[in-house]
């Protein structure tokens, strides 16, 4: 995985829907809110996430001081963009 070369510090969380290939280079294999949990321990400062990017924006705000990054920037769920509080209640 070009993105462990280029990161290496970064742990790599990816969602248990992921083919094994990717399971056996990842460091948790995880649920969304698994990897909200996995990213606020103090030994993670960098993390790689593979699931849709928009979680990045809740990781980011749940823990300023660390950095995380999408396995890829074309990981978007249209679905889960048009869920909103509104739609919710």
């Amino acid at each position: 995985m070009k993105l462990k070369q280029e990161c290496p510090q970064a742990k790599v969380v990816v969602l248990p829907e992921c083919g094994p290939k990717v399971i056996a280079l990842a460091n948790g294999v995880l649920s969304t809110d698994g990897m909200c949990k996995y990213a606020s321990r103090d030994e993670v400062t960098e993390m790689a996430v593979g699931t849709e990017t928009g979680i990045v924006h809740r990781l980011e705000k749940e823990n300023p001081d660390k950095k995380f990054i999408p396995v890829s920037e074309q990981a978007i769920c249209l679905n889960m963009k048009r869920i909103t509080l509104e739609k919710l209640l």
